[in-house]
């Protein structure tokens, strides 16, 4: 009989750990007569050297001093890390991974789980608690969709992190998009000459296809390809939008019409009545007058229709709110006054002006 010691030292190191992955390793060792080897110089003089984080036996080669993890129990763990999930409760939604290799990293302020993705190195939250389930994307269609406050109207908003876009959940409203393909009621800006953002490319189209009256839409083509000469592709954005919400009030309350001589002064007031029941802000109201009365210049001056010059007039855009300055207790101002001397020279005069005489600072 051999001593205790003794058969410690000749018992594989793999048995201290009662786990069904490493019993099954080492049978295969034993069954494949595998030698492990350092991974680095192929020496056989390997030595144990403890245990890593995760509780497996590490190894440490005498020659090199490569410290290593048994290779078997690397293969199996990227084995299950390749393991794909058909239906996973939890995915990375910064790779789209959906291996099971995740690491929980605790919760967060508001308690939400956390995980590390190894694929791609970030932190991510549970999707299921981060993500508003069963509400889709209108643009891109994934279920990524968070809440982002309410509307003027008090519905709710949505912020889509996968495409960056915003909405409004509204599900019998159709999305005409940027991801459209091209066509002729799709438009191009950059093949009209308009300059677009070098970090937003993906805002680059006119779409045509909300105008609802065949008339009015190619009238409406020939204002933005004429007004794309001088203007910046925002601004042609905004004409549009003025143009489409013009086609849904003709469509709700003028169906009948199937030209543009028989638009008069009473329906412009009721378009007027129309846009101030939308619960817009003063700004939007005049922004849409705008566009359509510049629209309606356009075409008198271009010869596309003869209308009367005096549709829209000055006194119909609404008197935009001056904002109500909001003024700063006078604890703060002795807060301020009593550390003056440590703010910069330059900074130090302005607050001394802007105190007695009240001077914006564009003027200073």
């Amino acid at each position: 009989m051999k001593p205790k010691k003794e058969q410690a030292k000749l018992e594989h190191p793999l048995r201290l750990i009662k786990s069904n992955l490493e019993t099954e390793i080492l049978e295969r060792e034993e069954s494949s007569n595998f030698v492990l080897k350092c991974p680095q110089c192929d020496s056989k003089e390997i030595a144990k050297s403890g245990r890593t984080a995760t509780g497996k036996p590490n190894f440490q080669c005498k020659k090199c001093k490569r410290q290593f993890v048994h290779p078997l129990l690397r293969e199996e763990k990227n084995k299950k890390s390749l393991a794909s999930i058909e239906h996973p409760l939890v995915y990375c939604y910064h790779c789209e991974s959906q291996n099971r290799d995740f690491v929980y990293r605790g919760q967060d302020e508001k308690g939400r789980t956390r995980f590390y993705c190894n694929d791609c190195q970030k932190r991510f939250i549970d999707p299921k608690q981060r993500f508003v389930p069963d509400i889709a994307c209108p643009k891109c269609h994934k279920y990524q969709c968070s809440k982002r406050g309410t509307s003027v109207s008090g519905q709710q908003k949505y912020y889509c992190r996968k495409c960056d876009y915003r909405f409004v959940e509204n599900p019998g409203r159709k999305f005409y998009g940027y991801n459209l393909p091209l066509g002729d009621d799709v438009w191009d800006a950059r093949e009209l000459g308009v300059k677009i953002r070098a970090y937003d490319q993906s805002h680059s189209k006119f779409v045509f296809a909300r105008i609802k009256q065949p008339w009015l839409k190619n009238l409406a083509k020939k204002f933005i390809r004429f007004r794309a000469t001088t203007r910046a592709f925002g601004t042609l954005s905004s004409y549009l939008m003025a143009v489409n919400k013009f086609s849904d009030f003709l469509a709700e309350n003028y169906p009948l019409i199937n030209k543009i001589k028989k638009i008069n002064r009473e329906l412009i007031i009721e378009y007027i009545h129309y846009l101030n029941r939308q619960n817009f802000q003063p700004q939007t109201v005049i922004s849409h007058l705008g566009a359509i009365k510049l629209f309606f210049e356009d075409g008198n001056i271009n010869g596309w229709f003869q209308v009367s010059p005096h549709l829209i007039r000055l006194e119909d855009y609404p008197q935009s709110q001056k904002p109500i300055p909001r003024y700063i207790p006078e604890e703060v101002i002795k807060q301020l006054n009593q550390h003056i001397d440590k703010l910069p020279e330059q900074l130090m005069r302005m607050v001394l002006i802007l105190q007695e005489c009240g001077s914006r600072l564009e003027r200073l």
